[in-house]
């Protein structure tokens, strides 16, 4: 197969770019006129917050001149749990600002005009929005459009790292995988950090090679952009400073030499593409070095003792206390939240939880949920490669890979510190999808190695690592606990708050009833459909069902009420008699 592959390897790339656009084009036709489209209208999402913001720099506040964060209803329940042991705080806030109180002192610990989130991608959203107008989609074009170049150097890492037909495997497992394109139609930066991830890796990889001072300075760049987009990419120049310092120690000053050029290179690239936000922050009067104040916040929810590793996005109950004591300075907020554990072992059952959190098949849902998306978009359910099939094949891949780590190194640092990451804060499917395009390539090996030695009839070898996959298999795809559902409630609810509902109004502002009811018939399509026999003889099952019920319940009476001013008494009547067998079914009135 590499003699095949060798010479036909712009055949192979040609192929690869060709499938990657098609799955866009079909996954943007597919969701770009519903609900999902307008899944960052939801006002409790990160989502809204980075196209407030992106409107805000649009507008003209290109400095963002102004102490911007959000403000979500948690936010005001810590402030007010911490209002209620601090009465004279909320005098001093409310009469110190013009806004809330509770609005203030948040803006306070999230460090005043220091942004909120790394800068770059809402800046992104702004040019996009200035140039082409606040339509989303414009984001999403070429959000999938870097999707393809993830893709395409999923193949060139892989091919380099491991050779052609483990890079054709590879580029073909990231074409083919569900969850990487997800994130691309979604108003978040996950998408641009597995790029940038992935890219990173083909840089310093280069740059080793070539050991040139130019390549190491465009690599720092890269960095240096990277950082913009995510803070914790500094874990991974660490690294690779790190690592090259030890591949250069015990061969003599001129190695030596090199390595201090090259790491001076590195070094300026990051700083060159730093300095316009350092700027930005001495301009607006912020601490120079701050590109994120979110960090220790969400170290505060995701490391308190009272964190249930399993969770997805969490409130701890020490927020308000801890907040009270530190400030919401960093050091000291990271200090006292591992306070709040008994001991050691306490944290590092924490941390093992995560872990195996972390490697389980479960897309863990936060502000989006992969399994929703895949009722309306249909290229979604027929991709095979999910992290179901990514994880026991990648760790088997990363042991099979393991004697050869020099070669490898990049790869691993990536992935190391990826982990680090992860395990340092939530473990969430868009906190972890960046980790897969460093994965697919170990995937992609495990497939290649098992199928080379089955085609030279080495049974036992391929038996062993066949079996193998299998126990790690047994680990990865564990069921989740009873209680746990695919999708949430709040996955069904948002879409009708933030698309069907107000569609339906201006269709009822416009005195069309019948397109005011078509709307919520649509919208009904997707009720869950273990709800749908759930009546007075049939009560719901779950926790989930029972929340759903009323809201359903609901919904069918918006449709009735439309069926009948559009003239159509016996569908209302139906929409009626669904509306109060799913009331009935769990007491409501």
């Amino acid at each position: 197969m590499d003699r095949l592959l060798g010479p036909r390897r712009r055949l192979a790339l040609t192929a690869l770019v060709a499938g990657s656009v098609l799955v866009r084009l079909l996954y943007f036709v597919q969701l770009s006129d519903g609900p999902c489209a307008w899944q960052h209208l939801w006002t409790e999402s990160d989502m809204y917050f980075f196209d407030r913001w992106a409107r805000v720099i649009a507008a003209g506040d290109w400095l963002t001149d102004r102490a911007l964060h959000q403000h979500f209803s948690w936010h005001r329940e810590i402030a007010d749990s911490y209002f209620a042991k601090h009465p004279e705080a909320a005098e001093a806030w409310a009469a110190s600002s013009g806004a809330p109180a509770w609005e203030a002192v948040w803006d306070h610990w999230y460090a005043g005009k220091c942004f909120h989130q790394e800068p770059l991608y809402p800046y992104l959203i702004a040019v996009t929005y200035a140039a082409l107008g606040p339509d989303v989609r414009w984001v999403f074009a070429w959000q999938l459009a870097i999707g393809i170049l993830t893709n395409i150097l999923v193949y060139a890492v892989a091919r380099r790292h491991f050779g052609d037909r483990v890079g054709l495997f590879a580029g073909v497992g990231a074409m083919l995988c569900g969850p990487m394109l997800f994130y691309e139609m979604i108003l978040l930066r996950e998408s641009l950090v597995a790029f940038a991830g992935i890219a990173l890796v083909f840089l310093v990889d280069r740059a080793m090679a070539r050991g040139r001072w130019r390549s190491w300075l465009v690599t720092g760049m890269a960095f240096g952009l990277a950082f913009l987009l995510k803070t914790t990419f500094a874990l991974f120049l660490v690294s690779v400073l790190g690592w090259m310092a030890w591949t250069s120690r015990g061969d003599g000053r001129a190695a030596i030499g090199a390595f201090a050029r090259n790491a001076a290179s590195l070094g300026c690239g990051v700083a060159l593409l730093l300095a316009p936000a350092v700027a930005r922050n001495v301009v607006v009067g912020a601490s120079p070095t701050c590109l994120s104040s979110v960090g220790p916040i969400t170290f505060l929810f995701a490391n308190a003792e009272d964190y249930p590793p399993d969770e997805g996005f969490f409130i701890s109950t020490h927020a308000s206390e801890i907040l009270a004591k530190t400030d919401g300075q960093a050091l000291p907020m990271v200090i006292e939240t591992l306070r709040t554990h008994p001991g050691v072992p306490s944290y590092m059952r924490q941390l093992w939880g995560k872990f195996g959190s972390l490697w389980q098949w479960y897309e863990k849902p936060n502000n989006e949920n992969f399994y929703y998306y895949r009722l309306h978009a249909p290229v979604l359910r027929v991709l095979p490669v999910t992290f179901l099939i990514v994880a026991p094949l990648s760790i088997v891949g990363l042991l099979l890979a393991a004697p050869r780590f020099r070669e490898h190194a990049s790869l691993y640092l990536l992935l190391g510190t990826s982990v680090a990451q992860l395990l340092a804060f939530y473990v969430l499917s868009r906190l972890r999808i960046p980790l897969v395009p460093a994965l697919i390539p170990f995937a992609a090996l495990t497939v290649v190695w098992i199928a080379e030695r089955l085609r030279s009839r080495r049974w036992a070898p391929a038996a062993a690592g066949t079996v193998s996959v299998l126990l790690v298999w047994l680990w990865t795809g564990r069921p989740l606990p009873p209680s746990w559902s695919l999708i949430r409630p709040t996955d069904y609810q948002v879409p009708y708050e933030t698309y069907w509902g107000p569609v339906e109004a201006a269709a009822r502002d416009k005195g069309d009833w019948r397109e005011a009811a078509d709307v919520v018939g649509d919208s009904l399509r997707y009720e869950p459909a273990a709800l749908r026999s759930v009546g007075p003889s049939h009560p719901p099952g779950s926790g989930d069902l029972v929340e759903l019920s009323p809201f359903f319940a609901l919904v069918h009476e918006h449709r009735a009420e439309d069926l009948t001013r559009a003239g159509d008494p016996s569908g209302a009547a139906v929409e009626e008699r669904r509306a109060g067998a799913l009331r009935a079914a769990v007491g409501a009135p």
